[in-house]
This record gives structure tokens, sequence and C-alpha cells, in this order.
């Protein structure tokens, strides 16, 4: 005779304040590893990115100094060559030839010229001022703006 076994079937159960999250937790981080890998990326990469970010920038502002410099170099030839054609342009011996050859006119005779004294207007005299002593917010002020003033005073 063939004896038979019995046949038990194992259902699982979760019992109250099992390890309900952990079972969840593994199970959730085997079934996404992409996002693992993704994360560890990042923390690789962000670094990197950052460092290669302020490089360029550093390299960037090096260009435009560079740019500047030149444009500089370039303003200061003009400055220097418009200089030179204003000291040209306003010699007197220039002038004065422009005057005679060109325009006609002629230098006074002595009893063409006139000397007319003027009298000093009283408004452009100087008159005194009466000097008043600081107030004490003036002092205060002072005393927190300019403390190098009040090193020199006795």
């Amino acid at each position: 005779m063939i004896a038979i076994g019995s046949r038990t079937q194992v259902y699982p159960v979760l019992l109250p304040g099992a390890r309900e999250e952990t079972h969840y937790r593994t199970r959730r981080a085997k079934r996404r590893p992409e996002i693992r890998f993704l994360i560890l990326l990042a923390i690789l990469l962000l670094p990197a990115l950052f460092y290669v970010s302020g490089h360029v920038e550093m390299a960037r502002t090096g260009y435009q100094i560079s740019r500047l410099r030149e444009e500089v170099a370039l303003l200061q030839r003009e400055n220097e060559r418009l200089r030179a054609k204003v000291a040209s342009l306003s010699d007197p011996e220039r002038i004065a030839w422009i005057a005679t050859n060109q325009l006609g006119m002629i230098f006074p005779a002595a009893n063409q010229v006139a000397v007319v004294e003027v009298p000093v207007p009283l408004a452009s005299q100087a008159k005194p001022v009466a000097v008043r002593a600081p107030t004490w917010w003036e002092q205060v002020q002072a005393w927190f703006l300019h403390p190098e003033a009040q090193a020199s005073e006795p």
C-alpha cells in the first residue's frame, strides 16, 4: 500500500506589531535600484559640475578683463592723439597766422589800445564770517564719523 502524506500549505499572515515597514522597504529597494544609481550619480556629478562651472566663469572673466584692457589701451592711444591735436591747434603762433593771413586781421597800433580800470564791486569783496561753535549733536557726529580729526586735537 502506498501512503500519502498530508499536504499543508503555508499562508503568510501579518501579525499586529510585526515588522511590516522593513519588509516593505527592502522589497521597494530591491524593485528600484535605478533610484539608488541616480542618487549616487547626482552625488558624484554635482561637485564636478560646480568645479567646472567655476572654471568656466573664471575663464569668461579673464577674457572680459583682457578685452577691457585692450579697449583701455585703444582709448589711451586715442586720448594721446587728441591731446597732441589740441596742443597743435591751440598754438599761439598758429592762431596768429590764421588771424592775419586767412581772416585779414592786423595787430592794433599803440594809439588804438586803451586800458580801462574797472572798480571791484562790493559784493565780490570778502566779508568776515562769524564762526559759531558746533552743537552737541555735531560734536557727536564728528566724533563718530571723523575719529582721525580727534587724534590731532590736544
